[in-house]
């Protein structure tokens, strides 16, 4: 088991709800929020809902 991992770029709810409810979920989940270059950019108020689920 890796400990302390993270994953980054989650872009939607369905994802999110996987890796939370997962057996082993990491211990931090990142987003991209602050480059919009990026293709796992999401929007603030995109944001807001993922993670409001």
């Amino acid at each position: 088991m890796i400990k302390g991992c993270k994953i980054c770029g989650v872009k939607d709810s369905d994802t999110l709800n996987y890796i939370i409810n997962h057996p082993h979920p990491p211990k931090f989940i990142g987003f991209i929020c602050n480059y919009p270059k990026s293709s796992r950019y999401v929007e603030l108020n995109s944001l807001k809902k993922i993670i409001k689920c």
